[in-house]
């Protein structure tokens, strides 16, 4: 985890908490948190570029 990782998670969580209405603050936090998808979808789409190409 690098540096900027533990300054910009928990203020990433206080910008949403202000932002959101108090009866959708749960929704704001659910679709802040969709990028987390992508971390696992680029191993398989990094590995299906790869096999396509003929990585070595």
């Amino acid at each position: 985890m690098s540096l900027a990782e533990t300054i910009l998670f928990p203020t990433m969580n206080v910008h949403i908490d202000r932002l959101a209405p108090e009866h959708l603050r749960g929704a704001y936090f659910g679709a802040a948190w969709f990028y987390v998808f992508g971390y696992a979808i680029a191993p398989l789409g990094s590995g299906i570029i790869v096999d396509q190409l003929g990585g070595s």
